[in-house]
């Protein structure tokens, strides 16, 4: 919040991509709220995990949030084509690396509703 008004936070929406082969097991964060628990991160049938993040953001204050997914992976299932795809990232094409995109909510006070991808590449190793 780089103003001189006090505004607030919002809430999120995580939703990691998945593609072949890869399960999401878990979720974590740090940053965020005193509130969130671990047992907020709750995996929706869709694979998303939707949180309550929205909290006050004091004038000229920031927050930062961060989270880890953890995955499932069966490597049988992934094609040589898709190993090389995983090896690559790009945030706009989930086809690339591990994608997930995050959509922020309207905090109604100065936070518009947003989408925002990160992505981060998987190396292949041998078992």
């Amino acid at each position: 919040n780089t103003t001189d008004a006090d505004g607030y936070s919002s809430n999120i929406i995580l939703r990691p991509h998945l593609p072949a082969g890869f399960t999401l097991k878990s979720v974590w964060g740090t940053g965020v709220p005193w509130w969130i628990t671990m047992d907020d991160y709750i995996i929706e049938p869709d694979g998303s995990v939707s949180l309550s993040t929205a909290e006050p953001l004091y004038a000229g204050s920031s927050t930062t949030m961060t989270f880890l997914n953890t995955y499932t992976v069966n490597a049988e299932a992934i094609t040589e084509d898709g190993w090389k795809a995983l090896g690559t990232c790009d945030a706009k094409d989930p086809s690339k690396g591990l994608t997930t995109q995050i959509d922020v909510a309207d905090s109604g006070a100065g936070i518009e509703a947003g989408t925002h991808s990160i992505c981060t590449p998987v190396t292949r190793t041998e078992n």
